[in-house]
């Protein structure tokens, strides 16, 4: 099982949401080149990164820090924020990312997402991110009503790599992923699922692990609040636990 930490990227620092909300942010770090060299320090092999300005179509706001993380880090970075179109696809790709988080331009141009599969299957990663029951895209600004196994069985037609799960009421909370609902779409397909939102405590990472069914983990406002330690979870990733 990989283990994401996450570092949001919002006016150029590294940031927490609570639920999704941009009204309610916590700064982490003002310079994310340093977090992410201290979580290579520390023995992370991945890194989950996001630029918020991005979703908001603000692409150009983390722009070179961002170039310069994938320059200067060796971490395996899955990127996500306003990555919507072909080129900006292959332009990412091109620079070292291996995986991108693809999600606004399945529910806005499908065609979009399908050209880009038929090239990038193996790169995309789709972010299926509800809150009370509706998919939320565009940084979570937009919602839409879905079937589950449609919107399943169009990701495996483009032969998606990738799941990120997120229950955005759990986001950032630290208070539990939740694990029922990610079940419900185990059994409805084969791709593998990275499951990501309120992630609290190394016991709750051990039961993950144990269940043996997902292919990895995002820890966000737990890490950086030290509710789960670091040590702990660098002996999680490399099999000691």
């Amino acid at each position: 099982m990989e283990i994401f930490p996450a570092l949001d990227l919002k006016d150029g620092k590294c940031v927490r949401l609570l639920r999704g909300n941009f009204n309610k942010i916590t700064v982490y770090n003002n310079d994310p080149i340093l977090q992410v060299d201290y979580f290579e320090k520390m023995g992370f092999k991945n890194l989950h990164l996001i630029d918020l300005d991005g979703s908001l179509g603000n692409s150009f706001v983390n722009k070179k820090i961002i170039k310069k993380i994938i320059e200067y880090s060796k971490l395996n970075i899955q990127l996500g924020g306003g990555i919507r179109t072909y080129s900006d696809f292959h332009y990412w790709i091109s620079k070292g990312v291996k995986k991108i988080v693809l999600g606004s331009v399945f529910f806005t141009n499908f065609k979009e997402y399908q050209r880009i599969s038929k090239t990038y299957s193996n790169y995309i990663a789709f972010p299926l991110d509800f809150k009370k029951n509706v998919l939320a895209f565009q940084g979570w600004k937009r919602t839409k009503n879905f079937l589950l196994q449609e919107i399943l069985s169009k990701l495996e037609d483009c032969k998606t790599s990738r799941i990120i799960f997120t229950n955005i009421e759990k986001d950032g909370t630290g208070k539990g992923a939740d694990i029922n609902y990610a079940e419900k779409i185990l059994k409805k397909t084969k791709i593998p699922i990275v499951l990501s939102g309120g992630i609290s405590s190394l016991d709750e990472i051990i039961r993950i692990k144990k269940l043996d069914k997902y292919e990895g983990i995002v820890i966000g406002k737990s890490l950086y609040e030290n509710k789960i330690h670091i040590d702990d979870l660098i002996k999680l990733q490399n099999g000691n636990k």
